[in-house]
């Protein structure tokens, strides 16, 4: 009473009084814990990435459920794709430890390089500095694209960088992709008879919000980076400039950003459905590959026939 409702500070408080022996604290905090979960588990599936993050805490703690560290990780990969700095910041710590995850250097890096932007929220309080842009580093064994034209160029070839072991762990979450599964399924359905330019066109606005909620391109454009960095120094600048091409595109015009390959490929590889599989003859096909998709986009733009 008098304050707010948190439960988040109410569970912090009670499960210090237990730690010290208080016996009313340690028969308070099950029913807590329960509620807690309840109302966290509602507000995770409406994709809030605060409660995402709280059920990825609950899990990898086993605070009033089995202590799963692959549930943990689960939640916490959804919350950090939001931007949420905890969740980062215990993914990358799962990454680098090799905790319910495979242990993955490249995937800890990024996850831990994305949590430095978030130290200038409070950067204000302690200098009156201005602050650097945050930038990704930068290798000298790769030169970024030279303009956005030459950017588009080189990532509308984009899709060759799927086959790099860094990015096989980037799908999306089935349950993240789930939604977007089930409009593919109402679609290629439908019991309106579609023409197949109405059945692409409605595929590609599929693709387009998938894009945009499964991989925000801020955070996309950054990831890309860092691992243009990794690649680089590994040696495969093709790689790393085709990844760098990316994240200029995306950043150039992230509402676009669908329409890179590589994008869409991500999208297709947990939206099943999405995009047939290449056939010799595809003239009329009702679902597009991630070229084709580009290739049809930019015909049916003012100043572009279709030969």
């Amino acid at each position: 009473q008098g304050v707010p409702r948190d439960y988040k500070e109410a569970l912090k408080w009670y499960r210090l009084a237990a730690d010290q022996g208080d016996e009313q604290a340690r028969k308070i905090l099950p029913p807590l814990y329960k509620e807690s979960l309840e109302l966290l588990r509602v507000a995770a599936g409406q994709g809030l990435a605060w409660a995402q993050n709280g059920l990825g805490v609950i899990y990898a703690q086993g605070l009033g459920v089995p202590e799963d560290i692959k549930e943990a990780a689960k939640w916490w990969q959804l919350a950090a794709n939001q931007g949420d700095a905890e969740a980062q910041t215990s993914l990358g710590f799962l990454y680098e430890s090799g905790t319910g995850v495979i242990q993955d250097y490249v995937q800890a890096y990024l996850w831990y390089s994305l949590i430095v932007a978030d130290y200038l929220r409070v950067r204000p309080r302690l200098t009156t500095e201005p602050p650097a842009p945050p930038a990704e580093p930068v290798s000298s064994h790769a030169q970024p694209p030279g303009g956005a034209e030459e950017a588009a160029a080189l990532a509308a070839d984009s899709i060759q960088l799927i086959k790099e072991p860094e990015f096989r762990a980037w799908g999306p979450a089935p349950e993240a992709a789930a939604p977007y599964v089930e409009e593919v399924d109402a679609i290629r359905q439908s019991p309106i008879v579609l023409t197949p330019l109405q059945q692409q066109e409605r595929l590609r606005e599929v693709l387009a919000r998938a894009a945009a909620a499964l991989y925000p391109p801020a955070t996309l454009a950054r990831r890309l980076a860092g691992t243009a960095y990794v690649l680089a120094e590994t040696r495969r600048p093709a790689a790393a400039r085709l990844a760098l091409a990316v994240a200029a595109a995306v950043r150039e015009a992230p509402a676009r950003a669908h329409e890179v390959p590589f994008v869409a490929a991500l999208v297709g590889a947990g939206v099943e459905g999405l995009f047939a599989s290449p056939e010799p003859e595809r003239e009329g096909a009702l679902v597009l590959t991630p070229a084709e998709a580009l290739r049809a986009r930019r015909s049916s733009r003012p100043g572009h026939t279709q030969g």
